[in-house]
């Protein structure tokens, strides 16, 4: 038998080329025009009707593919104009899984996962800082991702929540940069920040406090190299200078920047009906909207011994750090409530 199945191997057909990496589905329907959109609309179909499968097939086949060539473009168009209104209608026009697939591919974009490429993003990064206004309003904006499903609330938002926290984090080290001491700085002879005062210590305490995993050590590099390149944009002249100076001039994140991250936080906190659990993602969305709530404090978006009296917090922050069923849940809670605790919150 032996010689039999030398025999028969010797004769066999050779192995199959591998398949070119352009020739993958995945790959075809992230170059095409039509295939992601129709997937997204398939998603959109079977949440609307109330098609598991169907919802559960399309949302799939968008994750496992590479982001889509022409969303990708028409978000380069939209973070390097100065004006809002493309990205906005980016966010807001579409269906829920079209805006959360926009966001997503934002994300990736401007955070990619390859060292030589977080490089090359640098523009894309720094467009993106410059648009914190719009994106920390979509936080808190009722009619971002209205009516989504569970699974597209939460690609949406966690990727929302992570692109806002490089942001707010880019901007607190730039104020760090424009003023050390909390000092009334002069920008430009047409840009003044008057009344610019804001208690450095506790900023730079809450910029150290959030917890140090392994990522949020590239996301503080990230935006400490940002701050520096926008710290050298205000000093020249021309549309750079004023694009900086007008964010500097925007008020930071307000209270219901808090209230809405804590309102997120609670609402992908609660147990699956089915398991009785909360979703993986879920825990990993409430610690990142946690350590924006930290740097949204330390930036000015609330004093937390006010915090403290607002019944609403306390009936969401016993839940979140007590009641709550999963452990990552409460100790990532508690962890944000202690750090806002050694530094006196804003």
């Amino acid at each position: 038998s032996s010689n039999e199945s030398s025999s028969d191997s010797s004769t066999s057909s050779p192995p199959l080329p591998p398949t070119p990496e352009h020739a993958l589905p995945g790959v075809l329907f992230s170059q095409g025009s039509w295939y992601i959109p129709f997937i997204l609309d398939l998603e959109h179909v079977g949440i609307t009707k109330g098609h598991g499968p169907l919802t559960e097939a399309a949302h799939l086949l968008t994750q496992i593919s590479p982001a889509h060539k022409q969303t990708m473009e028409k978000l380069s168009e939209a973070l390097l104009c100065r004006d809002d209104s493309k990205l906005r209608d980016m966010l807001y026009g579409p269906a829920p899984p079209t805006v959360a697939y926009n966001v997503e591919v934002l994300y990736s974009m401007v955070m990619p996962s390859s060292d030589t490429r977080l490089e090359r993003s640098r523009s894309f990064q720094l467009a993106c800082v410059k648009k914190a206004p719009l994106l920390v309003q979509c936080l808190s904006d009722k009619d971002f991702l209205n009516n989504a499903a569970p699974h597209t609330r939460r690609v949406g938002y966690l990727a929302l929540v992570r692109l806002a926290k490089l942001s707010l984090f880019t901007l607190g080290h730039l104020f760090e940069i424009l003023a050390p001491d909390g000092a009334e700085v002069t920008l430009d002879k047409d840009f003044r920040i008057s009344n610019f005062r804001m208690d450095v210590t506790i900023l730079r305490e809450a910029l150290q406090t959030v917890p140090n995993h392994s990522c949020e050590l590239i996301v503080k590099a990230i935006a400490e190299k940002l701050a520096n390149a926008l710290g050298e944009q205000v000093m020249t002249a021309g549309e750079e200078s004023e694009s900086v100076s007008s964010l500097v001039w925007w008020r930071v994140p307000t209270a219901a920047t808090v209230r809405a991250l804590y309102a997120l936080a609670y609402s992908v906190a609660q147990p699956s009906e089915m398991s009785g659990m909360v979703h993986p993602d879920d825990v990993i969305l409430v610690r990142e909207c946690m350590e924006v709530v930290t740097i949204c404090m330390a930036l000015g978006g609330g004093h937390l011994e006010a915090l403290l009296h607002e019944s609403w917090w306390q009936d969401t922050a016993l839940y979140l750090m007590i009641d709550c069923p999963n452990p990552q849940v409460r100790v990532s809670c508690a962890e944000q409530l202690l750090a806002m605790c050694a530094w006196g919150g804003g």
